[in-house]
């Protein structure tokens, strides 16, 4: 058979997300599996084989033509294009490739329903507040119920309001980056089956995420009775969270990327500290004349929050902070 490159290394980067190793080639789809997602890509093909991802994606990437001759013999995947020639070793029978059928199967029986246009934003600054520790169970999930989007973990909670409504289910809260990722094509619907929720894009493109069951803890009325002083935070906050953040290691959710901020009479620093390359602090003004507090927080996150109006409150034993934009509530625990 004959396909395009173009074609092909599209369907391929758009299954290339961390931990897929290995693609799979339905004849339907382009398919990436691991235990927690499912992600088809649509390109028809005339034989079905599991391949190397990254062995594939860098192939391809480097074919000099707009044309590429595919044959399967056996379990070997011969591909020639333009002088250039590669003989492929295959899998055709894998348990990775039974897992993918049955997903498919379940997808292939859901009922979808349209998304709300604001659920990946939602989901991606909700899950800076759950969980790594999978000890902890639904504490590493994002929890979908009605308009409401929630995460948290022992020391802080978030809770988003989307603009419409989605039905219940539970999904691991790192799963929004890469959803998040997604965006760029839209995802459009969501269906709900036994074991997994699906999530399906303009382009047909579809995302199967493992479904977690459980109990998941009430957030809302901890963040909901959160009362104090209340800080608006200036427009310039932005800039001293980016410059503190400069040192610090570590990327997205990690312990290790996080700034310092303390808040003192009339004033709000941030620091940012590495154990190798030394400190940067910023302060800006704020207008704050309750007792000094300090925690560490993702600069990510905050940059994130901050790009709405935000107002910070501080209950009055000074034991937690609430972050408040639009529609999106944060509530941490202060240290002692």
């Amino acid at each position: 058979m004959k396909v395009h490159q173009n074609e092909l290394l599209k369907a391929i980067k758009t299954v290339n997300i961390k931990d897929m190793f290995n693609i799979y080639f339905s004849g339907e789809d382009i398919i990436a599996y691991n235990d927690r997602m499912c992600l088809h890509s649509p390109f028809k093909s005339d034989f079905s084989f599991l391949i190397d991802s990254k062995l594939m994606h860098d192939f391809v990437e480097r074919v000099d033509s707009e044309e590429i001759t595919m044959a399967l013999q056996e379990n070997i995947l011969i591909m020639e294009a333009k002088g250039t020639k590669a003989t492929l070793a295959t899998v055709l029978e894998s348990e990775i490739i039974e897992r993918v059928k049955e997903v498919r199967a379940e997808l292939d029986k859901a009922t979808f329903y349209e998304i709300p246009e604001d659920f990946i934003y939602g989901a991606f600054l909700c899950m800076f507040s759950a969980s790594k520790d999978s000890a902890l169970g639904t504490m590493t999930c994002l929890h979908v119920k009605g308009k409401t989007l929630t995460t948290g973990d022992k020391q802080r909670g978030s809770e988003y309001i989307m603009k419409g409504e989605m039905d219940e289910f539970m999904i691991e809260a790192s799963v929004a980056a890469e959803l998040k990722v997604l965006e760029e094509i839209k995802i459009t619907s969501y269906g709900i089956s036994d074991a997994w929720v699906h999530f399906i894009t303009a382009e047909e493109t579809r995302l199967s995420v493992r479904r977690i069951l459980g109990e998941f803890a009430d957030y809302h009325t901890m963040i909901s009775s959160i009362k104090g002083k209340k800080i608006k935070l200036p427009d310039g906050i932005k800039d001293t969270v980016d410059i503190a953040s400069l040192i610090v290691e570590g990327h997205g959710v990690s312990m290790v990327h996080s700034i310092k901020i303390e808040l003192s009479k009339n004033e709000l620093k941030c620091v940012g500290t590495s154990e190798t390359k030394g400190t940067i602090e910023k302060t800006t003004v704020v207008s704050y004349d309750g007792a000094d507090v300090s925690f560490f927080i993702s600069p990510s996150f905050l940059i994130e929050v901050m790009n709405k109006a935000t107002t910070i409150i501080i209950n009055e034993d000074n034991t937690k902070a609430l972050f408040r934009s639009e529609r999106f509530k944060h509530v941490m625990v202060l240290p002692f």
